[in-house]
């Protein structure tokens, strides 16, 4: 799971959103929020044996039984996620990879295990973005060769790379990674981790109580409740 962090993280939620400011380092706060409720979602699917998160920011830093720090080698996205998966292989030889981005504070640990299921069967799969041109996630079982292409339009990049798409939901929490305004004001309706709620409250952007929200919109068409998450997939 690679992480930028810094100063310069979520650079496209930069921006005013209802009264307040987007700056850098409510950024930070809220990169860091969606970093960690999407490891605790992680670290909740079963299938999960480990989870390496790439960054060299120092506050990216975490502890549980299934977490690993790798240093990033500050080459970029790929080149962090390619670090990823050679770090994986060289602890347990024999064993599928996978990497999703560190943007899914709504993630529920069910729909995760739906895609990882569909991983078993294919040598490479893909799990497309909501908006059907990103990629949230990409998989290879063991002994093949991967090379991760995220960046702009990686799902057809990933395609053509021989990556099989994965039969997700619309609605599946694993395809609703946060780039924009707009993309949290969705996370938020979906219902968001509890990492990503306390940055938002401690910026003034949501309110403990989500009935008082009504007038403080994330974006122009953000509801703001705060709901329970639930898997999106049908069980195999």
């Amino acid at each position: 799971m690679p992480f930028k962090g810094g100063p310069s993280a979520k650079s496209r939620l930069q921006g005013h959103s209802g009264t307040g400011k987007i700056g850098p380092a409510l950024r930070h706060e809220l990169a860091l929020g969606f970093l960690r409720d999407t490891v605790t979602a992680a670290a909740a699917a079963a299938s999960v044996r480990r989870i390496i998160i790439v960054s060299s920011d120092p506050a990216a830093v975490m502890n549980g039984p299934k977490i690993l720090m790798l240093a990033d080698p500050g080459q970029g996205l790929n080149a962090a996620v390619d670090a990823g998966f050679a770090f994986a292989r060289s602890l347990t030889s024999g064993i599928p990879v996978a990497a999703i981005t560190a943007d899914l504070p709504s993630l529920a640990a069910a729909d995760l295990e739906y895609a990882l299921e569909y991983a078993k069967h294919h040598p490479l799969t893909i799990v497309q973005d909501r908006a059907g041109t990103g990629t949230t996630m990409i998989s290879a079982r063991p002994g093949v060769r991967v090379h991760p292409l995220f960046g702009h339009r990686s799902r057809d990049a990933h395609l053509a790379a021989c990556h099989i798409l994965s039969p997700i939901p619309h609605r599946s929490t694993l395809r609703a990674d946060v780039d924009t305004l707009d993309d949290l004001a969705a996370a938020v309706r979906i219902g968001v981790g509890d990492n990503t709620r306390a940055a938002l409250i401690a910026s003034g952007l949501l309110s403990p109580h989500p009935t008082l929200d009504a007038d403080r919109p994330l974006s122009r068409s953000s509801e703001n409740p705060i709901v329970q998450r639930k898997s999106s997939c049908p069980v195999f």
